[in-house]
């Protein structure tokens, strides 16, 4: 239950400050948990309302996207957060096999068919090189930084690979024009030195989105920046320190120089401020403006004089301003128009500013004035009338004689003479702004960019190019087998698919569960009946089987066996709008249907109602996929902390599958219908795959950008499977195909066998030697090692490949030994090359056979040393220290007198890799070397805990002791920590690690010691990059 005075004192906010969109600060500041904020927002747009313009939408856009990214407590981590995740679950993935190889379809162009406000995709920030205006940068909010050189005739994306790719401002360096500065969210700025080769973060300011970077023209070490819940900043020193110069108010929307004097400065936030000291300090020029109202600054060097300012009320337009001494006061011009709303006359009562809202004058003309909501206004007379130049429809542009810009403009700016501007269409310039108002006054740049917000997609399954989508702000669109798309509706696009039967059929909704239907392959579309409203992206599915059979969730499930000219209700009431729906395509009486975190089934195609199912974890369900061929086997993706369940009998019970996927969200799941039963899971950065004989999910994301997977299918027709991505497009990638062998095998001990699976190909006879193997005929072999005995054992199984089809030989080689000096049995992951062979060596058996080796013992008493009087050291995140031991220490033969401690729970006598966070499986080639590791994980001494350290006794029987005490899990927020000592006996050489708690943020951790090249490790049973907990544990290591 949610806190009730919590909620009310909220909304007490909401009765007495003008309905403030107080939410917005509970997203910004990272505290509240989605629930909460939802809540919250829910009850101010019941007063505000919920129509056009009302800023209702970019809520549920947010509501959405939180829910399906919110982790197992309901709070969103950051991108800086999910991408370290990202990397420590994957940096070993290169050992396996990854045979995805995504090409990117776009789109990247459009092309109106029946479609009303056509566009590329969303550019909410661009930087123009006033020297060379064919040298632009722009940016998305989830497609990155892009760059052209040549004007927008061609553009290269920098930044899919990076950190994250949610961009809200640019700035190109005024002299070193290969420095790019880049604002995204949370008040983080990002610098590239190499024309955005390589990107690293300059700084973290905290608060909401970086709306504005304004660089010194003359000095650009100093530079400002504007932060929503944040304010506005100041550096002197080209970033490295920031600090807060607007102390009255803590939001940042606008920031400009005076022209010509740079000593001047204006800054907005919901008021306006200016600064004598060259923004050192703001003061705050009350009148005649309204009190709580975001604002945004036009200046020109024209009149360096003349200051304009524009200001919304409540998202619409609320006045407009002129100063004529340098911003020491102004007047108000009358204005009873509306201009940030939909009307073409300004008389309507929409608006969504300051999301959308920009004004900007001519840098030759100061009465030349361009303020934009929804559409783009100009005034040739110092802003005392304005007139239309854009129109957000393309119909409607022709039709009024106006430029087209596609709907909601996020910034407009001059460079010389030329206006360009940003929409959630994508990036339009005029070169002649005070010239004639027509069709042609824009001119879209967008061409070539890949930036398309995809929620869902569909894929014929008789034309193997075909493809439908639905995005956000761009409408739905068909990709045909020309390879071109085009547009076929607007609005939101949300679920899309292609009728199974005939491909000129599409079927498609938009937001809040509108539907349409096309009969003629996107030409045209008419809208279909609808029995109810639903959620911001509602379920519209097809029946597998029967013809013209299409069913839509709302309330209920909506059944139509007419292609949806009328509808019948197939459910009970789930009380709320329903999320997801999925029919089994091998049986379409079975369904599952889920709401929030509710999970429902039907067996008999809704006849009675559907029951409940449970036994899995998580408060919201992402995706429901069900097997092509088993309508028992279904899989569900959950916020929970397993994000993954599989059920093998109709939801009765369920078996988590985290294994080693990432801790952030799963979005999609698709199931591939061959032998080993592949799981596809698209992430919020990556997609993986599980097969029935898999042991881990394989990463399977070759070329494909650091993006949110919203959807994904497979088109049986090419065997392709395809990736609807949220920033990103459309990508596709040839299914794995390849024959295989691949092993079931854990533990290699003489005494213990293992399996070995056909993966890709057709069982074509099989020949094997050696004993304790036992061909099963389907594709896979049992093996005893304990038959054969020591020695080699080679498996030769012939197959037809289902690729090439042929016939192929794959060998599978293992090497069993019973020469242990001591009993231990390693994890060993097989790695296939190319011609499918797998080798197991000694050295992955067992790596004590060589010299150097240790004895591991867990049976010792466990005794932590006392730390008083010892020595505390101060590591940040991912950091570590260089300290002496006090004595000697032979560790694998060589002798040390210090060592490294790292914050990531290891010691290391080698000088490199000391701050990897990503636990390695020992032995492993990467830095760190010569490691002794406690507890192996990405550790943060910053957010609490102590690390220190201490020598111990007397010569020549001394202890070097370190000791992590309370020291948390990176990004637990202080919840999850370790509390270990690892000593250093002096003389003996042995090393002990005492635990008084280690405990697991559910991803893998490492325990054991590793030689200095990496080639010899010893680790505890299970402890060797897995998900391990400890407490008042013993475990030694002795040469």
């Amino acid at each position: 239950m949610k806190n009730v005075l919590f909620i009310f004192t909220l909304l007490f906010v909401f009765t007495t400050s003008s309905y403030s969109q107080q939410y917005k600060d509970m997203i910004d500041s990272g505290t509240y948990t989605v629930f909460e904020i939802q809540e919250v927002a829910e009850a101010y747009f019941e007063v505000k309302g919920t129509g056009k313009g009302s800023g209702y939408k970019q809520f549920k856009r947010w509501e959405y996207n939180s829910l399906h990214s919110m982790n197992e407590s309901g709070f969103l981590t950051t991108k800086e957060i999910q991408l370290k995740e990202f990397f420590r679950n994957n940096k070993n993935q290169n050992r396996l096999v990854d045979s995805s190889n995504w090409e990117e379809l776009g789109p990247t162009t459009w092309n109106s068919t029946s479609g009303w406000n056509p566009g590329v995709g969303r550019i909410t920030s661009f930087s123009v090189d006033p020297d060379d205006q064919d040298h632009i940068i722009v940016g998305s909010p989830s497609g990155g930084v892009w760059r052209t050189v040549n004007g927008g005739t061609t553009w290269n994306v920098l930044t899919d690979n990076f950190i994250n790719i949610d961009v809200y401002s640019l700035a190109i360096h005024p002299t070193v024009k290969t420095t790019y500065f880049w604002g995204s969210t949370s008040g983080i700025i990002f610098v590239s030195y190499d024309s955005g080769g390589t990107w690293t973060q300059l700084v973290n300011l905290a608060g909401g989105d970086v709306n504005k970077i304004l660089i010194h023209p003359n000095t650009p070490n100093t530079m400002f920046c504007t932060v929503a819940s944040g304010g506005v900043f100041r550096s002197t020193n080209a970033g490295a320190t920031w600090s807060s110069t607007l102390t009255s108010e803590s939001t940042g929307y606008d920031i400009e120089f005076k022209p010509g004097d740079t000593n001047t400065v204006y800054a907005t936030g919901n008021s306006f401020y200016k600064s004598t000291n060259g923004g050192a300090s703001f003061s705050q020029v009350s009148s005649p403006f309204t009190s709580g109202q975001t604002k945004m600054i036009g200046v020109s060097p024209d009149d360096a004089t003349v200051v304009y300012v524009v200001e919304e009320n409540n998202g619409i337009f609320g006045g407009f301003y002129k100063s004529t001494n340098s911003g020491g006061s102004f007047t108000e011009l009358t204005h009873a128009k509306n201009y940030f709303g939909y009307s073409e006359t300004g008389n309507d009562s929409s608006g969504q500013a300051p999301r959308d809202m920009d004004i900007v004058v001519s840098p030759v003309d100061v009465d030349e004035v361009h303020i934009a909501g929804i559409h783009t206004w100009r005034s040739l007379d110092g802003g005392a009338n304005f007139t239309i130049s854009s129109f957000w429809s393309e119909g409607g542009a022709n039709s009024l004689n106006v430029g087209y810009c596609h709907a909601d403009v996020d910034i407009m700016e001059f460079v010389g003479s030329n206006l360009y501007v940003g929409s959630d269409g994508g990036l339009y310039i005029n070169t002649d702004s005070d010239g004639t108002i027509n069709t042609s006054f824009y001119t879209d740049l967008t061409a070539g960019l890949g930036i398309r917000q995809f929620y869902k997609i569909g894929v014929s399954q008789t034309d193997p190019e075909l493809i439908v989508g639905g995005s956000q702000d761009n409408g739905s669109s068909f990709y045909n087998t020309s390879g071109n798309w085009f547009d076929w509706l607007g609005a939101d696009g949300m679920e899309n698919f292609i009728d199974k039967n005939n491909s000129n059929i599409f079927y498609g909704t938009s937001q809040g569960g509108v539907l349409y239907k096309s009969t003629n392959g996107g030409a045209s579309y008419s809208g279909l009946s609808e029995p109810g409203s639903g959620n911001w992206v509602t379920p519209f599915e097809q029946d597998p089987i029967t013809q013209n059979v299409i069913y839509v969730g709302y309330d209920r499930v909506y059944k139509s066996t007419n292609g949806g000219s009328s509808w019948s209700a197939i459910s009970q009431d789930f009380g709320l709008n329903m999320d997801y729906l999925k029919i089994a395509p091998s049986n379409n009486q079975v369904m599952y249907g889920s709401v929030d975190g509710n999970l429902y089934k039907t067996s008999d195609g809704g006849a009675t109602n559907w029951s409940t199912l449970s036994g899995y974890g998580g408060s919201f369900i992402n995706d429901i996929a069900i097997h092509p061929s088993d309508p028992d086997r279904v899989a569900i993706a959950t916020n929970s902390s397993d994000k993954v369940y599989i059920s093998d009998d109709g939801g009765a019970t369920w078996s988590a599958k985290r294994l080693n996927l990432p801790n952030f969200s799963v979005f999609a799941l698709v199931w591939e219908d061959v032998a080993e039963n592949r799981l596809f899971a698209g992430m919020n950065y990556g997609i993986y795959y599980i097969g029935d004989f898999d042991a881990q999910w394989q990463l399977f994301a070759n070329n494909l950008p650091n993006v949110r997977v919203y959807e994904m299918e497979i088109n049986t027709a090419n065997g392709m499977l395809y990736a609807g991505t949220y920033g990103r497009g459309v990508f596709r990638s040839s299914l794995p195909c390849a024959a295989t062998f691949d092993t079931a095998l854990n533990e290699i001990c003489e005494s213990q066998g293992t399996q070995i699976g056909l993966f890709g190909g057709t069982p074509a006879g099989g020949t094997y030697s050696g004993s304790g193997v036992t061909d099963n005929l389907d594709g896979t072999f049992d093996f005893d090692p304990t038959a054969g005995g020591p020695g080699n054992t080679i498996v030769t199984y012939s197959v037809l490949d289902n690729c090439s089809g042929s016939v192929v030989n794959l060998d599978d080689i293992i090497v069993v030994t019973n020469d242990l000096p001591v009993l231990v049995c390693q994890d060993i992951t097989v790695v296939l090359d190319g011609g499918g062979n797998a080798t197991i060596t000694e050295n992955d058996v067992i790596a004590n056979l060589l010299s150097g080796g240790y004895t591991i013992d867990q049976t010792g008493t466990f005794a932590p040393i006392s730390m008083s009087g010892s020595t505390s050291i101060s590591l940040g995140d991912d950091d570590s220290s260089n300290v002496a031991l006090g004595m000697d220490f032979t560790f694998f033969q060589n002798t040390f007198t210090s060592v490294n401690i790292s914050s990531n729970g290891y010691l290391s006598f080698s000088g490199s890799g000391l701050t990897e966070y990503t636990n390695d499986a020992l032995p492993d080639a990467n830095d760190p070397q010569n490691v002794i590791a406690a507890a192996w994980d990405d550790l943060n001494p910053v957010d609490g805990g102590t690390i220190h350290y201490k020598l111990s006794g007397s010569a020549p029987n001394r202890v070097f002791v370190v000791e992590y005490l309370n020291v948390p899990h990176y990004g637990s927020g202080g919840g999850t920590t370790i509390t270990t000592q690892i000593h250093l006996h002096e003389g003996s050489n042995v090393v002990e690690i005492h635990s008084v708690n280690i405990s697991s943020d559910g991803g893998g951790l490492t325990q054991g010691i590793e030689n200095g090249d990496g080639t010899i490790a010893f680790t505890p049973s299970g402890r060797n990059d897995a998900s391990w907990t400890a407490t008042n544990d013993f475990v030694s290591f002795t040469p």
